[in-house]
């Protein structure tokens, strides 16, 4: 299979996969808030946080052994293979077993970090129910996920993950409809989500066929501390202003911040799945240095990642007061309606969505020691300012912190990449930025005068394929004005996938 076809099933699985995540993400959490109430959801979703440090860990040294399995994989040498991954798996097991210690220890303690209506029992156990998934994955499944993931198959995990997102909801949906308590409910979801780790296993066993006895390439995984600064500034971004709501606020204000990150996360997770599409591909090109293609490909996923960028988050700062109005229509506990957090945290994650293709290349490129500096500066901004900032502006204050945040180091990714790895001119993304800017003050202009009445889900839905279509309009002319030559790259490469 070659990498066209790849990239489009990895892009496709991750589409589908998010498409169904999105659908699933609030139809499950909507359930679980109106049977439990907004403190019991903030609670979980805190607990989250506190338990994604893993992902740290993850997304660190896991791009690292991503990128090491590049070479030996454009050459089809098993021993190198082997010797890589017989590497990462060590390490994961020994990180997993850590984590484990780590879950117990925070099943002890989280139920007295914060004075709340749960007893000790009820807020220990449901640690450690969400606790078993996240082992299981690092235990059996992290390894063999990176390397699909190198080799251009991730559509393999991508399809199963989604099954399993399937699976986990019909479950939930018909424990809450017979009155089945939280435990129990996160309970079945645990069980659900560790066949996926399981089955990655049993596939990617039969597929590379690791010889186990080959010694651990304990080099390929050298630079994995240097990006541990980078991991940081991931956790950081994606789990710090839960734990921060929790230690300063309550955790019904975690449960307003959860439902707007619905919003936010779900959108990045697509542009996410988009981006898999590239990643691999241009990691490919790097290593065999195929520098033309390599620079229309890269310009192609830096016009596609930054107009579909704005375009969904242009369409979020117009639907998300609509959505969580309707979404918390039956919650009472606590004032759901938040514009100005709502507006700061899409602009957040917009800013972070734009830096996908720098980050991306340069983890492809290996260069994780030069940048960790940035992360650092980026992890001390969003942490320092959102301390200052949540005492006078509550939730408002962390996004405006991860804010500042983002865009520091968004703008230290593009022009690092730009000098050192694609020679391009970082000034496009400035150009991309304000052509996709003024698309976006258009559509909001347009937005204003629509006299729309949402009071339920389908008056929203309606109200959403209205601007979703102006919002098309808009952007793709635009974009066909100031930017054709990419417009024809993109038409080709359809047409090529298409054919193929």
């Amino acid at each position: 299979m070659n990498r066209s076809k790849k990239g489009f099933l990895n892009t496709f699985s991750n589409l589908l996969n998010q498409a169904v995540t999105a659908i699933c993400g609030f139809i499950v959490p909507k359930m679980v808030l109106e049977a439990f109430g907004s403190e019991v959801n903030g609670i979980v979703s805190s607990i989250a946080s506190f338990l994604g440090i893993i992902a740290l860990l993850e997304s660190g040294f896991g791009s690292v052994a991503k990128t090491a399995f590049y070479k030996p994989l454009t050459t089809s040498d098993r021993q190198g293979i082997s010797s890589i991954y017989n590497a990462t798996e060590s390490f994961f097991r020994k990180i997993a077993l850590i984590f484990l210690g780590y879950c117990i220890i925070l099943s002890l303690i989280f139920p007295i970090i914060k004075e709340n209506s749960f007893d000790y029992i009820f807020t220990m156990t449901l640690v450690l129910i969400l606790g078993i998934q996240s082992f299981i994955q690092y235990y059996f499944g992290i390894s063999y996920t990176l390397l699909l993931n190198a080799d251009q198959c991730g559509y393999v995990s991508g399809f199963l993950h989604t099954g399993t997102i399937i699976a986990n909801a019909v479950l939930t949906v018909i424990l809450l409809k017979i009155g089945a308590g939280v435990h129990l409910v996160k309970f079945v979801s645990a069980a659900v989500f560790i066949t996926r780790p399981l089955a990655v296993n049993i596939y990617g066993r039969k597929k590379y066929q690791i010889d186990r006895k080959i010694p651990k390439n304990q080099k390929s995984l050298s630079q994995k501390w240097d990006n541990f600064s980078q991991s940081i500034a991931l956790y950081i971004h994606t789990k710090t202003d839960s734990v921060l709501i929790t230690l300063f606020l309550n955790f019904s204000e975690v449960s307003v911040y959860s439902v707007y990150s619905l919003v936010t996360t779900s959108l990045s997770a697509v542009l996410v799945a988009i981006s898999s599409g590239f990643v691999s591909g241009l990691g490919n090109m790097y290593a065999k240095n195929e520098k033309e293609t390599f620079d229309k490909i890269f310009s192609l996923y830096e016009f596609v990642n930054s107009a579909i960028s704005f375009l969904f988050y242009s369409i979020a700062f117009v639907l998300i007061i609509p959505f969580v109005r309707v979404y918390t229509a039956n919650i009472t506990d606590i004032d759901y309606i938040r514009p100005l957090f709502g507006g700061f945290i899409i602009l957040s994650e917009l800013i972070y969505c734009l830096r996908l293709p720098y980050s991306y290349m340069i983890a492809n490129a290996g260069h994780f020691k030069q940048i960790k500096n940035g992360a650092f500066v980026e992890a001390g901004l969003n942490i320092g300012l959102s301390l200052i900032l949540i005492n006078f502006l509550g939730i408002t204050g962390l996004a405006i912190g991860t804010c500042v945040a983002m865009l520091f180091r968004t703008i230290q990714l593009a022009i690092y990449c730009s000098k050192n790895i694609t020679g391009r001119n970082p000034l496009m993304l400035i150009k991309r930025i304000l052509v996709n800017s003024f698309a976006s003050l258009i559509l909001i202009a347009l937005s204003k005068p629509i006299d729309f009445d949402v009071s339920n889900f389908i008056d929203f839905l309606i109200y959403a394929v209205i601007i979703g279509i102006i919002a098309a309009v808009i952007f793709t002319f635009v974009n066909f004005i100031f930017f054709r030559s990419d417009f024809k790259v993109l038409f080709s490469k359809i047409k090529s996938i298409i054919r193929k």
